[in-house]
């Protein structure tokens, strides 16, 4: 009947389904937005850091000083994210 057959049969996979959206959800909250713009003190001039398709960050900065801070924030970017 309805209670001792079809709802333990359907109960299976919905808790599979409700886990996998809520693994899915929390993994891509806890990821970087790599597009944003973002104002900081602490730097003289503006600094583009550029990803390739692999994540790798690539620095665009005048000075070393711009460089190195931006470098600071893409790392810090990588590591919060785990």
């Amino acid at each position: 009947t309805l209670f001792t057959h079809v709802i333990p049969n359907c109960l299976g996979p919905v808790i599979v389904v409700a886990t996998v959206a809520l693994v899915w959800y929390f993994a891509i909250r806890s990821l970087p937005d790599y597009d944003a713009t973002v104002d900081l003190a602490g730097i003289a001039e503006p600094v583009e850091i550029v990803r390739t398709t692999e994540g790798v960050p690539h620095i665009l900065a005048r000075t070393d000083h711009d460089a190195f801070f931006a470098l600071g924030f893409a790392h810090a970017q990588d590591r919060l994210s785990r």
